[in-house]
């Protein structure tokens, strides 16, 4: 499975964050307005990733995104660009919705009630094969279910590596945690995707046959 491409504008804009965040910390209003309008554009762009690029409820969540970002500005002291501060801000707060979603999804099922799952819809890749667009959806929504059902230290340094694109150090950095224990970590979440997508593996292949 490869890493996805980082979630992040240029370094002048990541830049511009960063003094936005400064001044957003010395409580100016006007600033934390142009704050937020930038922050936006990567972190809607991590939640799509995380819910799925069509799901109705991204918009929503990226509130909650912002918010939770305005929250925990306190504490952002540089040591990263704000733009990756914000992005892991969006990341957990995608997951954890997932995670509500799916509880709920669960046990309305367990009461014999219908329910629409929405969290892996994704619109289609005009540039892929039908074929290709499916296969690569059900390998999306793999990696998303098993976000859902890994615990959550696991889940958050598979997400860092595959969503937002980060490379080991800089996740150990990040969460503050040893290089040792983010490989660990990783190595649990790979295992279980690759459980996942080998599951689908005859679906794959059926697909294929029809195709051919």
């Amino acid at each position: 499975m490869r890493n996805a491409e980082p979630v992040q504008p240029s370094a002048e804009s990541a830049d511009d964050l960063a003094e936005l965040a400064r001044q957003v910390l010395a409580g100016d209003a006007k600033a934390m307005r142009a704050f937020l309008a930038t922050a936006a554009v990567p972190m809607l762009s991590v939640v799509r990733r995380v819910l799925g690029s069509g799901n109705p409820e991204a918009e929503d969540v990226l509130q909650e995104a912002l918010i939770g970002l305005l929250d925990a500005l306190p504490r952002f002291r540089g040591e990263s660009r704000a733009v990756h501060f914000a992005n892991r801000v969006a990341l957990f707060t995608a997951m954890a919705a997932r995670r509500r979603w799916r509880t709920r999804t669960r046990w309305i099922e367990d009461h014999g009630l219908d329910v629409s799952d929405v969290t892996d819809v994704t619109d289609p890749d005009a540039s892929l094969s039908p074929l290709e667009a499916t296969i690569a959806n059900r390998r999306r929504q793999a990696l998303r279910r098993v976000l859902d059902d890994l615990p959550t230290k696991s889940a958050e340094v598979l997400a860092m590596h595959f969503v937002l694109g980060y490379r080991v150090e800089e996740i150990a950095a990040a969460l503050g945690v040893p290089v040792n224990t983010v490989w660990s970590r990783l190595r649990v979440g790979k295992e279980a995707c690759l459980r996942r997508i080998e599951k689908d593996a005859q679906f794959t292949d059926d697909l294929a046959r029809r195709k051919g």
